[in-house]
């Protein structure tokens, strides 16, 4: 028969510290990435909407003008949740039959950091 020594019946406090503060290390990490990936996900959908804006824009300059004058244009928009500003740009190019239309977007309150940009062509013909 085996005889039990008192005290080795469980972990010392110092054992249960230090899996303590491996948990809370590893929890800590965990809330981190949590965080990042929501973080990431409202960026995506900002950029997606700022997308359709930009698309928005370019689609009804060509339906209002189909070979647009070379200025700027820029308007507001809300989608979805997020307002957005748009600034858009005509162009004329080497070939006098076609010009090139810039759109930037960017969220109203953040105008250093473009949300998105787009690029099309008018033909004349």
């Amino acid at each position: 028969m085996m005889r039990r020594h008192a005290g080795t019946d469980g972990f010392s406090l110092l054992e249960v510290l230090v899996a303590l503060a491996i948990v809370a290390i590893a929890l800590t990490a965990v809330v981190r990435a949590s965080g990042l990936a929501a973080d990431a996900v409202v960026l995506e959908r900002e950029r997606t909407l700022a997308a359709w804006v930009a698309a928005n824009a370019l689609t009804e300059t060509l339906l209002a003008e189909p070979f647009p004058e070379p200025g700027e244009r820029s308007g507001r928009e809300r989608m979805g949740p997020v307002d957005f500003r748009w600034r858009l740009v005509v162009q004329a190019t080497e070939d006098p039959e076609i010009r090139r239309l810039d759109v930037r977007v960017h969220v109203a309150d953040e105008e250093a950091r473009a949300a998105a940009s787009l690029s099309g062509f008018a033909n004349r013909r």
